[in-house]
């Protein structure tokens, strides 16, 4: 944030520089290296020492101070925040799990998009649970369908944690999207980079991870797709 203000300061007060000494001269066209000093430097009254730091101009200040409330959500994400009973009843949360990178994939049984991704799911816990990376499902199956939640995921080999009691107010506090599926990856400081809304399409999530990983030759992908009432 001090930075990109000060960057402001530069360009908007650009007619303030040190008090009580005239800007440099803009170096001649064409010609190589930094400005030569100013031949005319005015010294601070009082033999003192110059003073240091800008002044800001009144535009520069204004720009500043609405850059600085505009914006702080962007430059300082906060961690998501979520606490839930797994399927054995304990309580687990996404704070447990800060120094990882994260999938969480919001599903339920009885979700029909739900099953068609969770061949791909289960695919990139496999490959990418070897190198530290965390899975954990959100289930929004309720009391009537939850018996069904470990032979689904039998069926699919995919024996990562499980977190009971999804609902709408869940996706809220993520942000997420009003249905699911929904897929979220957040970073090892437990920021949400990632949202794929709806069911994922082949090596979405793997981009995903790949970039987090710093993996050579990814691609940073988008922030956030939506698929939700589309097909294919």
């Amino acid at each position: 944030m001090m930075q990109l203000i000060a960057g402001i300061v530069r360009i908007a007060g650009a007619t303030s520089c040190v008090r009580g000494e005239q800007a440099p001269e803009p170096s001649r066209a064409g010609t190589q290296g930094p400005a030569p000093p100013p031949r005319n430097v005015a010294r601070p009254a009082h033999g003192g020492a110059r003073a240091r730091g800008h002044q800001l101009t009144p535009v520069a200040l204004v720009l500043a101070l609405a850059l600085a409330a505009a914006v702080p959500a962007l430059a300082h994400p906060r961690p998501a925040r979520l606490s839930m009973r797994t399927l054995q009843g304990r309580r687990a949360s996404l704070k447990q799990l800060r120094g990882h990178i994260v999938v969480l994939n919001l599903w339920a049984t009885w979700c029909g998009p739900c099953r068609a991704e969770m061949p791909l799911v289960a695919a990139a816990y496999r490959r990418f649970s070897p190198q530290g990376i965390r899975f954990v499902g959100i289930s929004f199956d309720t009391q009537k369908t939850r018996g069904k939640i470990l032979p689904f995921l039998h069926r699919y080999g995919a024996d990562y944690p499980i977190w009971l009691g999804g609902t709408a107010d869940t996706l809220d506090r993520l942000k997420a999207g009003d249905a699911i599926p929904d897929t979220l990856v957040l970073d090892a400081s437990g920021v949400i980079r990632f949202r794929i809304l709806g069911e994922m399409r082949p090596g979405e999530l793997a981009a995903r991870l790949h970039w987090l990983l710093h993996t050579p030759g990814a691609v940073q992908p988008p922030g956030k797709v939506v698929h939700l009432g589309k097909k294919g």
